[in-house]
């Protein structure tokens, strides 16, 4: 049903915006662009597949030379595993794509399997650092994965973290019932007496303060895990543990990977016991049931956790740290939702974000007229116009300051400045989200707030490791002591070590 409404909104507000093509084809023979996009081609569910698809046909209209092709390599909406494992296949096979969409990680790797394959686009990056309608701070952060010295990627479908929370909630004073009980959904559960208003936290120990004080507050919930071991309600979850990991180092000002130093020897938060600190802290609010990540709540199914907006919407937690993209499927009925920055990790620590959504990267082939197709496309791409139509289709930020003259994104930001409740109409409620996180994007931009961690070929055994350290720490319930939590952090790094190291 989500869908639905979504898609219903999304024609509304697009009424007003259409696709930007310039035409003056420059190529002397035609040439095919394939363009791999991570998700399933079902263009009636998957609405990342089927913009990718518009932009290709607008584009091959406008530029009858350049045609663009757009393939499916992935299972599922954002499947970034199922395409670059595509892409590693055919590396080896000879036949990868002209353009990606896919991370800095996986971008490394190939590289570091065929480094003649991977396209180095950094005369176009350079191009577009004078270019002041691009938003700087996405190149910087681009750039910063690559040690900033070249791009192997350029910046696409940019979003962010966001701490997003039940307004009512946050507000009920007193036996309240915050919001309103939805059949099917939202509950609605009602406060003891003694409930006070809540502030929005600044730091984690505000959080997990403010998370206690939740499970205090509301007695009627059922908080905790059940017998399986995943939660059946808990005040706050961070989804992903990765991210929980990079932000809380990189807010605290440690170093993650040192990709200066040799790539067995870049890793270096492993050998810093600050960071088996912060993990022996997470640890022990895990233990009190204050935070959980997505690898502890329950199966949605044999590949995947709920999602923790499900968990928000069924009032079973009232704040979650996630994608910014998250938002259109925070406009449920019942409740509404407040966003806000990622915590700092103590008082003396940096507002830090990390910039999430993929990039594209290229590929090198024998008809060099392919790359300059792509990047050609690629200018398309983060046309005003067009990144502001990705922007209202799937909620990323737009590439370009300038998309904040079209008239929808006009009218989603004036919509932020209203007052949402648990009352307001679904699409209302989206556009104002909307309005919301691009404020947020906005401020956390101006601010320069955003991160990426830096990349090379280990880089991607190292984050599943650090997923590995977490999720074993908070799905283990049997270690309490300090002595036995200390013991686990030391085993879990140790294990992890040698694991990014085999």
């Amino acid at each position: 049903m989500k869908q639905t409404k979504t898609k219903a909104f999304v024609l509304a507000l697009l009424g007003i915006v259409g696709l930007s093509a310039c035409g003056n084809p420059t190529a002397d023979e035609n040439v095919e662009v394939e363009w791999w996009v991570p998700c399933g081609s079902d263009t009636t569910g998957n609405n990342i597949y089927a913009y990718c698809s518009e932009m290709a046909a607008a584009f091959t209209e406008a530029n009858p030379d350049i045609k663009v092709k757009v393939t499916s390599k992935g299972s599922r909406s954002n499947d970034y595993n199922g395409a670059a494992g595509a892409v590693s296949d055919a590396l080896t096979g000879g036949n990868t794509p002209t353009m990606v969409t896919t991370y800095g990680t996986y971008v490394a790797a190939w590289r570091k399997a065929a480094p003649e394959a991977v396209a180095d686009v950094t005369s176009h990056g350079v191009a577009l650092e004078a270019d002041a309608d691009f938003n700087q701070d996405y190149l910087k952060v681009e750039k910063q994965q690559y040690n900033n010295t070249a791009y192997y990627s350029l910046p696409y479908s940019k979003s962010g973290e966001t701490l997003q929370y039940n307004v009512e909630a946050f507000a009920a004073v007193g036996d309240a019932v915050p919001g309103a009980a939805v059949e099917n959904g939202y509950p609605a559960p009602k406060a003891r007496a003694e409930k006070k208003a809540y502030s929005v936290p600044t730091t984690f120990a505000e959080m997990m303060a403010l998370s206690s004080q939740i499970k205090t507050d509301y007695p009627s919930i059922d908080w905790g895990r059940g017998e399986d071991g995943y939660y059946k309600a808990v005040p706050v979850i961070y989804e992903s543990a990765m991210n929980l990991f990079v932000t809380v180092l990189e807010s605290a000002g440690i170093p993650f990977l040192d990709i200066s130093k040799s790539p067995a020897q870049s890793a270096v938060f492993l050998d810093d016991q600050r960071v088996k600190d912060i993990c022996v802290q997470l640890k022990k609010w895990s233990n009190e049931g204050l935070l959980a990540t997505a690898d502890q709540l329950p199966m949605l199914n044999e590949h995947s956790h709920e999602y923790p907006s499900t968990f928000v919407g069924n009032g079973k937690s009232f704040v979650m740290i996630t994608s910014t993209a998250n938002a259109p499927w925070d406009a449920a009925d019942g409740y509404s939702i407040g966003f806000t920055k990622v915590p700092k990790w103590e008082d003396s620590s940096a507002y830090r974000t990390l910039s999430q959504g993929p990039s594209i990267a290229f590929f090198n082939h024998a008809n060099p007229k392919e790359l300059e197709g792509a990047l050609k496309f690629y200018d398309f791409l983060t046309k005003k116009e067009n990144t502001a139509r990705l922007a209202l289709e799937t909620y990323y930020f737009p590439t370009r300051k300038s998309s904040s003259e079209v008239e929808a994104i006009k009218k989603a930001v004036e919509d932020a400045g209203k007052t949402v409740t648990f009352e307001t109409a679904y699409a209302d409620k989206q556009s104002a989200y909307l309005g919301e996180i691009l404020l947020l994007n906005d401020d956390v931009t101006a601010k320069r707030e955003y991160f990426m961690s830096p990349v090379n070929e280990l880089s991607g055994k190292v984050r599943s490791a650090v997923t590995g350290i977490l999720r074993n720490l908070f799905n283990d319930v049997a270690k309490t002591s300090d002595a036995d939590i200390r013991a686990m952090v030391d085993a879990q790094f140790a294990s992890a070590k040698n694991t990014i190291l085999a």
